[in-house]
C-alpha cells in the first residue's frame, strides 16, 4: 500500500488552462484518484495503448477512480 499522499501538483506537466480545463502528461495509477478528488469530471487520454509508460489496465483504473467521483474516462484514439 502506498502511504504517500498524491496531489495534482505531483502530475507531470499539469497545467490549468481555465477553471474547468487542465492538461497534463500521462497519469499514474495513484494520480487518477487525485484528479478525481480535485473535481475534474472527464479524463481524456490521447496516448496510444502501446505508448511508453502506458498503464496495462488503464481503462479499469480510470473507470474505478473517476466514476467513484462522478466522472467519465474517454480514450482518443
Amino acid at each position: 500500500m502506498n502511504l504517500v499522499s498524491v496531489t495534482i501538483a505531483d502530475i507531470v506537466n499539469f497545467l490549468q488552462v481555465s477553471d474547468r480545463l487542465v492538461t497534463a502528461g500521462q497519469l499514474t495509477v495513484e494520480q487518477y484518484p487525485a484528479i478525481a478528488a480535485a473535481g475534474y469530471k472527464v479524463v481524456i487520454n490521447l496516448a496510444l495503448i502501446d505508448s511508453p509508460n502506458a498503464l496495462v489496465d488503464e481503462g479499469s483504473i480510470a473507470t474505478t477512480a473517476v466514476r467513484s467521483e462522478g466522472e467519465s474516462p474517454v480514450r482518443i484514439p
